[in-house]
């Protein structure tokens, strides 16, 4: 045995109080395999330097092709769950029917803590004021709310 594995055998059987048969078997064959492949590998290396940097070169070119096919997915159901399952079917459905431009917002007015009703005609004018000031809003390019609004036709229900 050369010198460093002899320091290799004495590193083990520190670690490796109990000195088992399988243990210190493990505990040789790893090191020893890894020093003689990286010796073999380093030298292929110095002695074929041209060969190893086109070898590089053209697997990162090969590489960098699979980018053409990159894209990025936010959808979390896309990411998450299986195509074949319920939920991604039915989350499908309600995609096609009710698209995420159809936002749903809602506002909750709340009255003052010494005066818990709500149904006064003081604050039922608030919310009237805002509706209006709503109602009134336009957007840079010349759009209200009824623009944006999304209504049921009257047939439907």
């Amino acid at each position: 045995m050369e010198e460093s594995d002899t320091d290799d055998t004495k590193n083990c059987e520190k670690k490796n109080e109990d000195n088992s048969a399988p243990a210190r078997r493990k505990c040789l064959y790893i090191p020893k395999y890894l020093k003689h492949y990286f010796e073999r590998h380093g030298e292929f290396c110095a002695e074929n330097p041209f060969k190893v940097i086109l070898v590089t070169i053209i697997l990162a070119g090969l590489s960098f092709l699979g980018l053409f096919n990159f894209h990025t997915e936010a959808n979390a159901i896309k990411l998450w769950i299986p195509d074949s399952s319920d939920f991604a079917r039915n989350y499908q459905y309600l995609w096609s029917k009710y698209p995420p431009d159809f936002r749903f917002h809602s506002v909750i007015y709340v009255a003052p803590e010494n005066d818990p009703d709500i149904l006064q005609p003081k604050y039922i004018k608030e919310i009237y004021k805002s509706y209006n000031n709503l109602r009134k809003m336009t957007t840079s390019e010349n759009k209200t709310w009824e623009d944006f609004c999304f209504r049921l036709s009257k047939g439907m229900f």
